[in-house]
């Protein structure tokens, strides 16, 4: 979708990304009502303000589908939540922990982070770890507000099996701006 060629990856599996926010200390997450969901494993339950969360309890925040909350006494659907909302999630809390790396004093405690939960990832063959660790290390004095994440605009469709899906409106080209050049 995007035409950017993608060099490196790292891939967390549901275990590896609760594991790996449970040895960086929790993630914060605001919510502006307590908000809720019955069918997340663990159930999500986060009091209206910022909370910090477990691995587990970041883990059904970014996977919440049926993201609930309470308004003036009034039990509602969360507005706006789809799909995008879940990697949105997902993006803020990778964004946060970015964030986090400023507070490593030298690379030695950033491995020994890593080390902690060494079979929480997977590396493309093209990444060696002490390149991820260097590639993280130089990241450190990265704000998090510098990194550009675009929205994408959608439309909902719908299958003539029934699914809904949701489908970008625009090219990410015209949505990134690159299309001028």
């Amino acid at each position: 979708f995007t035409g950017v060629p993608v060099d490196h990856f790292v891939l967390f599996d549901f275990d590896g990304f609760a594991r790996v926010i449970d040895a960086a200390g929790g993630v914060e997450v605001c919510v502006d009502h307590y908000t809720y969901d019955t069918k997340t494993d663990p159930e999500l339950a986060l009091l209206a303000g910022c909370s910090t969360l477990d691995g587990e309890m970041a883990l059904s925040w970014v996977r919440s589908r049926h993201t609930r909350e309470i308004a003036d006494g009034v039990d509602r659907a969360m507005p706006g939540v789809n799909d995008l909302t879940r990697n949105e999630r997902q993006r803020e809390i990778v964004l946060e922990l970015l964030g986090r790396l400023s507070s490593f004093p030298n690379p030695g405690e950033l491995v020994a982070l890593v080390e902690a939960v060494p079979d929480a990832f997977t590396l493309s063959k093209s990444l060696s770890l002490t390149a991820a660790i260097g590639i993280a290390w130089d990241l450190r004095g990265t704000p998090p507000s510098s990194v550009e994440t675009p929205e994408i605009p959608i439309t909902y469709y719908t299958t003539s099996s029934g699914a809904s899906v949701l489908l970008p409106a625009e090219s990410f080209s015209t949505t990134m701006g690159w299309s001028d050049r």
